[in-house]
């Protein structure tokens, strides 16, 4: 899958964005981006198998259908063969090709597993914990299965429920679906920064800037 791509010009306007998201708070506000969070091989194997159970079944209709009249190939060992592979094949390469396929034989579940395992991966790997009052809040979009999980630390936990973030992930989800990522991530980011605000997650003095503001991308696995 194509990743988004991100110009430079959008990279200094999510670093913009952030420091102004920022200078309203305390919160520490980390971007990272993956093209996809998982290589879903099971979507190619249940492609598989649903095309392969689909032609023997359209097979079995027509040799009904039929009456055997022409088709009697198809009662043989290599005839099922065939019809099972060509049904696999048919299956499989839109699972490998085309992303809502791909999505679809990977099951919803599966995607936000996976991509909540990597958010919390990308947590720890960016040191988001490492702020004086653990104010650190990661903002992690997985581009393929079109989600994201926004997770904060302990310091904004205190104050700030989960269910609240709804609108930002909302907004960069609408972003990934028109293909307006970066002007979805903004508003996002500008959002955050106001929730933070809003529940008292306020400026300290001094308050340096702990986490660097860059967009982290992640190509690949």
């Amino acid at each position: 899958m194509p990743m988004f791509t991100i110009s430079e010009t959008d990279h200094e306007r999510i670093r913009e964005a952030v420091r102004s998201a920022e200078s309203n708070t305390s919160g520490e506000i980390v971007c990272y981006l993956v093209e996809s969070s998982g290589s879903y091989r099971i979507a190619e194997f249940r492609a598989g198998v649903f095309g392969t159970f689909t032609a023997i079944l359209i097979a079995l209709g027509l040799l009904v259908a039929s009456s055997g009249w022409g088709l009697g190939w198809l009662e043989t060992a290599a005839g099922i063969i065939v019809v099972a592979l060509g049904g696999a094949l048919l299956g499989v390469v839109p699972a490998v090709l085309w992303p809502p396929c791909r999505r679809f034989f990977a099951g919803v579940s599966r995607m936000a597993r996976t991509v909540r395992l990597q958010a919390y991966r990308a947590f720890v790997e960016e040191e988001v914990f490492a702020t004086r009052d653990r104010t650190g809040i990661l903002i992690f979009i997985s581009v393929f299965e079109h989600r994201v999980e926004v997770l904060a630390d302990k310091g904004i936990n205190a104050v700030v429920a989960d269910g609240v973030w709804s609108e930002v992930v909302s907004m960069i989800v609408r972003g990934i679906k028109d293909e307006t990522l970066t002007d979805g991530l903004l508003a996002g980011i500008e959002r955050c920064g106001q929730i933070l605000h809003d529940h008292g997650v306020d400026v300290r003095t001094p308050d340096p800037n702990e986490l660097p503001d860059d967009l982290r991308i992640k190509r690949g696995l």
